[in-house]
C-alpha cells in the first residue's frame, strides 16, 4: 500500500485550475485553486503531467515525478495570452450634397487644397507672389510659390499644432500656432509622421524605415530595430516583418517565419515577442494606453492582454 502525498503549487495569479493526468491509471484529476498558493492533498504518488490553467493566460504544462517524496512544491509563473482583437472602424460621415458643392468651390478657388478625415481643411491661396495657407477661414502662414503638383500637406498623428509640409523638394514640419517652420533634411519620401511622446521629437516613417526628428536641432536619427513603433512605459513596441532579415538578425530572430510584434527595453536590452501573425502590419499607433496595429487593407487590431 502506497502512502498518499501532497502537491503544493505557488502561482503568480489567483483563481486558476490544476489538472493532473496520470498515464499509469489513465485518469485526469481537476482542482480549483482560488488563492495563489494551492495545496493538493491525499494524492496518489504516481508521475503526472500537470497543467495549470487560467483564462487569458498561456497554458502551463510540466511533468511531476515524486521519486518517493511525500511532498512536492511547484512554482508556476503564468504568462498572459496576448491576442489581436479586430476593431470596428468608425463609419466615415458622408458629406451632404450642399457640403460637397461647398468643398468643390473651395478646391476650385484654391491654389492647392487638402482635407482630413477629422474635418480639417487646409487651402493655399495665391496672394501677391506668395502662397497664404488657411486652416478653414484662419490664415496660419505664408510660403513661397511652388508648382501645384509639388505641394504636399499631411497631418501629424497625435498633434493638432503641427502639419507636415513638402514644398517642391523642401520637407518640413510647420507649427500652425506659433508659425514656426522646421526643415527636414530627408531625401526619401515620407509616408506619414507621428508626434513622439516628449513633444519635441517626431517619427518620420518611410519605406526604408523610421527616422526620429528633433525640432530642437533639426537632427535626424535612423531607428535600427523597427519599421514602425511606439513607446509605452519603458519599452518600444514595434513591428518586424518576416522579410526584414537585417532587423531580425539585429534581435537574433533569424529563424522566425511570421511577422512579429515585439517589445524592446533599450535600457535592459530585454526583448520579447508579443505576437506572431501573418497579417501584413504597416503601422503601429498608440491610443492612450492601447496599441493599435493597422494592416495593409486598413484593418485595425487592438493588442490585448499584454
Amino acid at each position: 500500500m502506497y502512502k498518499l502525498v501532497e502537491i503544493k503549487i505557488i502561482s503568480n495569479v489567483w483563481d486558476y485550475r490544476v489538472e493532473l493526468q496520470s498515464e499509469k491509471i489513465h485518469k485526469t484529476f481537476s482542482f480549483e485553486c482560488p488563492e495563489q498558493e494551492c495545496s493538493l492533498k491525499e494524492i496518489s504518488p504516481f508521475d503526472y503531467n500537470i497543467s495549470v490553467i487560467k483564462d487569458g493566460y498561456l497554458l502551463h504544462n510540466s511533468e511531476l515525478i515524486f521519486e518517493w517524496r511525500e511532498k512536492v512544491s511547484l512554482e508556476v509563473i503564468l504568462e498572459k495570452e496576448i491576442t489581436l482583437e479586430k476593431q470596428e472602424l468608425s463609419e466615415i460621415v458622408e458629406l451632404t450634397k450642399i457640403e460637397k458643392i461647398e468643398q468643390i468651390k473651395k478646391k476650385r478657388g484654391s491654389y492647392a487644397f487638402f482635407s482630413f478625415q477629422d474635418g480639417r481643411e487646409y487651402s493655399f491661396l495665391e496672394n501677391n507672389g506668395v502662397l497664404d495657407l488657411y486652416l478653414g477661414e484662419n490664415k496660419v502662414g505664408s510660403f513661397d510659390i511652388e508648382k501645384k503638383k509639388d505641394i504636399l500637406l499631411q497631418e501629424v498623428s497625435w498633434s493638432s499644432d503641427y502639419i507636415y509640409l513638402q514644398m517642391g523638394t523642401n520637407k518640413s514640419l510647420y507649427n500652425i500656432v506659433n508659425k514656426s517652420l522646421y526643415p527636414i533634411s530627408l531625401k526619401i519620401p515620407v509616408v506619414y509622421v507621428k508626434e513622439w511622446w516628449n513633444n519635441f521629437e517626431f517619427l518620420m516613417v518611410t519605406d526604408k524605415g523610421t527616422f526620429i526628428y528633433s525640432i530642437r536641432d533639426n537632427s535626424l536619427n535612423y531607428f535600427t530595430f523597427f519599421q514602425d513603433f511606439v513607446y509605452l512605459e519603458d519599452s518600444y513596441i514595434g513591428i518586424i516583418n518576416s522579410d526584414e532579415k537585417k532587423r531580425l538578425q539585429n534581435l537574433w530572430l533569424e529563424k522566425e517565419t511570421q511577422n512579429l510584434v515585439i517589445s524592446y527595453n533599450p535600457k535592459t536590452k530585454e526583448r520579447k515577442i508579443l505576437f506572431r501573425t501573418f497579417l501584413d502590419i504597416l503601422k503601429v499607433v498608440k491610443e492612450w494606453e492601447n496599441i493599435i496595429l493597422i494592416d495593409d487593407d486598413g484593418g485595425e487590431y487592438k493588442l490585448e492582454n499584454f
